[in-house]
């Protein structure tokens, strides 16, 4: 989820349902918290999409999207983003490198600047202060379009396509991988009862 919003981690755990809006397919970080203290409105992607449909059934009854053992957000993620990082042979990793690596992307692919920064949620240092005020316009369509263009080279990277058709063998198998790295370390949860979570939300995206 933070590679295909580029939002940042506390923002992300503290996700609730009632912020996304599934049929105009937009996320909305109220100013409580957002680092710059103001709304964030943030488009998602199709693989986004998919991705908190399928987390949505595995705390059917929790306000949050990732929701702890106490009922609150998770607040503490460090063992699960060590499995991942030491599975993908990467060496000194953080979440924030997310945000890096989709900025840099952005200005490779020729995204203007101020729409990836409008993207990352960043407070531009060089605007005027009467832009903050001033400036209400949410930039949906060149957000949406720097996001879509970021997830096809994502896409590349990768080397599967997030967005293919659900009934191919490879986007089966994609989406059993996301679905377990998004579900490792869930706590209250034994490792059977997740992975039949897991294919149940596979079975039915697969409908």
């Amino acid at each position: 989820m933070l590679f295909y919003t580029a939002n940042r981690l506390r923002e992300t755990l503290k996700m609730q349902w009632a912020w996304i809006d599934f049929e105009k397919k937009y996320l909305v970080l109220p100013a409580s918290v957002t680092k710059n203290k103001r709304p964030h409105l943030v488009p998602l992607v199709q693989p986004a999409i998919e991705l908190l449909e399928m987390v949505k059934g595995l705390a059917p009854n929790s306000p949050y999207v990732f929701p702890g053992p106490n009922g609150q957000p998770l607040n503490w993620i460090q063992k699960a983003s060590s499995k991942v990082l030491e599975a993908a042979g990467i060496e000194h990793g953080r979440h924030h490198d997310t945000r890096r690596v989709v900025q840099t992307n952005m200005a490779e692919l020729g995204v203007a600047p101020h729409v990836a920064d409008m993207v990352l949620n960043h407070a531009v240092k060089e605007a005027p202060k009467s832009r903050a005020h001033y400036d209400m316009y949410h930039y949906i369509p060149e957000k949406r379009d720097a996001l879509t263009r970021w997830v096809l080279r994502l896409t590349e990277i990768l080397g599967y396509d997030p967005i293919e058709t659900r009934d191919s063998e490879a986007w089966v198998a994609e989406v059993e991988r996301r679905a377990q790295a998004a579900v490792a370390g869930v706590p209250g949860l034994t490792w059977e009862e997740t992975r039949a979570r897991v294919e149940e939300q596979i079975s039915r995206s697969r409908k």
